[in-house]
């Protein structure tokens, strides 16, 4: 069984970060996490920043991480 999911928003920004890339909509976030990595919170830092800086501390959203390819 497949899904066909369609995000029906704009992206506000897109990242390009050591780990990958990350698109922020208005209260989504897709991150596209690169082949092979171990993510931590000291390695996560930057996509994280930028989450605050977009949605600040009040601002609920969502993360999505796809997963094209393998990590930890």
């Amino acid at each position: 069984m497949g899904t066909n999911t369609q995000i029906h928003q704009k992206p506000v920004v897109e990242h390009t970060f050591d780990i990958g890339k990350f698109v922020y909509y208005s209260n989504i976030v897709v991150g596209v996490v690169n082949e092979g990595l171990h993510i931590t919170f000291e390695t996560a830092v930057n996509p994280l920043q930028a989450g605050e800086q977009l949605y600040g501390n009040d601002k609920p959203f969502v993360y999505i991480s796809h997963r094209l390819h393998s990590y930890s």
